[in-house]
């Protein structure tokens, strides 16, 4: 089903028999969740043009699939992590900003995963997809050791609280 009304049952059609005895049908209609997907996209300089190749397949092919109603945006983390597209059902425009990315400098993954999970806000069904060859290398040259274990809780921490599913 793509949304709400797709597939829509007329209700007087809804008819239940327990034994040979007539039973008392009651038809409501399901509620419709808003969907979101961040596209959690490394541009650090280890994906390189091959890595970056990749992930505009994998984008082209996601958002061939994706439902109409699906609202997808994109984050971008390299040295640091931004917003590039804020969730929209505009998923033309998702492609062309993830056409544009380009790889260089380190990986600051949590950060991306902290502004993944704000850009998401709090209503409906809410996921990120992560496109990555590696792990954080920003949190630990930033914070050492305690740093890294500090950002990688955080992270934790704001997916477990937002109830973000990430993939």
């Amino acid at each position: 089903l793509r949304g709400p009304g797709a597939g829509a049952v007329d209700p007087g059609s809804v008819t239940a028999t327990i034994g040979d005895e007539s039973a008392p049908v009651t038809v409501q209609p399901p509620t419709f969740q808003p969907r979101s997907t961040m596209l959690m996209i490394d541009t650090s300089g280890s994906m390189g043009a091959s890595g970056m190749a990749t992930v505009r397949t994998a984008t082209a092919e996601f958002l061939k699939n994706v439902p109409d109603d699906v609202k997808v945006g994109v984050v971008s983390f390299a040295s640091t992590s931004g917003v590039d597209v804020a969730p929209t059902t505009d998923h033309a425009k998702v492609s062309s900003a993830v056409g544009a990315l380009v790889s260089k400098g380190e990986t600051a993954l949590y950060a991306g995963i902290q502004d993944a999970v704000a850009a998401l806000g709090t209503e409906g069904e809410r996921s990120i997809v992560l496109l990555s060859d590696g792990g954080d290398t920003v949190a630990a040259i930033e914070g050492g050791k305690a740093g890294e274990k500090a950002a990688r809780k955080a992270a934790a921490d704001a997916l477990t609280k937002a109830k973000v599913r990430a993939e």
